[in-house]
C-alpha cells in the first residue's frame, strides 16, 4: 500500500515453575523482548506455589512490555522486577534492520581481517592475528557478523558483551557468507582455521557444484587471499598441505605450519568449562 512499515518486536518467555512432582532446579523464568531500539532481558525465580508463582511471572511479563514499548501500566505494584536493558548503537541498529552491512570500531583499512563469532575470544584469537600480520605485513582487525549460517542472530546485549572483550578494531558486519564479505572487502586477506576453508569449498553451502564454482570464480576475481591456520577436524589436526582444493584456491593462501601455530583452545571448549 505504500504505507510506513509498522515497528515490530520479538516477546519470549521460558519458564519452570511450581507443580505437583519434584522438581530439579530453581523455580525460575527468562524474559527477553528485542526492538529496533534495544534488547531488554530479565530473569526472575521463585519460591512459592504455583499460584503465586505465576502471579509473580504475570508481573515480571507486563513489567518488561511496559518497559520496552514505553506502555504506562496503570494501577501495577510498585515493586518492579529488575529488567536489564541495553540501547542500541546507531551502527548496531542499522546493521539489525540491513540498512548497513559493516562498520569499524576503529579506524581500519579492512585489508587484513580475522572472521568469528569471538564467543568468547582467547588467545588463540589474538596469536592467530599476530602471526597473519606477520605472514602478510598488514594491520589486522576482527570481523564480528551479527548474523551466522549456522548460529543464532545477535541482539544487542550480545554485541554489546562480545565487542567489550576486544583491544583494537572490530569489524562488526551483515556478512554471514564469504562470498558476501569478499564482495564488501575486495582484495582482503583472510585469516582462516582449515575447518573455514573446507567449508568454503563444500558445495553443501551453496546448493550445487556449480553454485560452488561460480562462488570460487568470484571470490578469485575479487583477489581475495587466505592465511590458513591448522585445525582439529574430525579428531585429528589439519593444515592446509591435507587439503584437497582446487590449484587456483591453494595459490592464494598462505600456509600457517603446525610448528607455528598448534593451539587446542576452542570458543566451543571453553564455554563448556
Amino acid at each position: 500500500s505504500g504505507s510506513a512499515p509498522q515497528p515490530v518486536f520479538g516477546f519470549a518467555c521460558t519458564a519452570s515453575l511450581a507443580t505437583g512432582r519434584p522438581k530439579r532446579g530453581e523455580h525460575r523464568a527468562h524474559v527477553a523482548v528485542q526492538t529496533a531500539v534495544a534488547t531488554y532481558a530479565a530473569h526472575l525465580t521463585f519460591d512459592a506455589d504455583r499460584d503465586e508463582e505465576e502471579r509473580q511471572l504475570l508481573e515480571l511479563l507486563w513489567h518488561a512490555l511496559a518497559m520496552s514499548l514505553e506502555l504506562e501500566l496503570k494501577g501495577r505494584p510498585h515493586a518492579e522486577p529488575m529488567v536489564a536493558h541495553t540501547p542500541a548503537q546507531a551502527h548496531w541498529r542499522a546493521l539489525v534492520l540491513g540498512e548497513e552491512l559493516a562498520y569499524a570500531t576503529a579506524e581500519h583499512d579492512g585489508a587484513l581481517l580475522m572472521p568469528g563469532a569471538f564467543n568468547p575470544l582467547h588467545h588463540a584469537h589474538r596469536r592467530m592475528l599476530d602471526i597473519a600480520e606477520q605472514k602478510t605485513g598488514l594491520a589486522g582487525a576482527y570481523e564480528l557478523s551479527i548474523v551466522n549460517v549456522d548460529k543464532p542472530f545477535l541482539d544487542y546485549s550480545e554485541i554489546d558483551s562480545r565487542l567489550k572483550q576486544f583491544d583494537r578494531p572490530v569489524w562488526v558486519t551483515r556478512l554471514p557468507r564469504f562470498l558476501e564479505k569478499a564482495r564488501q572487502f575486495p582484495g582482503a586477506w583472510f585469516a582462516v582455521g582449515t575447518d573455514t576453508l573446507i567449508r568454503i569449498v563444500d558445495p553443501a553451502y551453496y546448493g550445487s557444484v556449480a553454485d560452488r564454482d561460480a562462488a570460487l570464480a568470484e571470490l578469485f576475481e575479487l583477489d581475495i587471499r587466505f592465511v590458513v591456520f591448522g585445525r582439529q577436524v574430525d579428531g585429528r589436526f589439519v593444515t592446509l598441505s591435507d587439503l584437497e582444493l582446487p590449484d587456483a584456491l591453494r595459490d592464494r593462501c598462505i600456509e600457517v605450519t603446525r610448528e607455528e601455530f598448534d593451539e587446542p583452545v576452542s570458543s566451543t571448549a571453553l564455554r563448556r568449562s
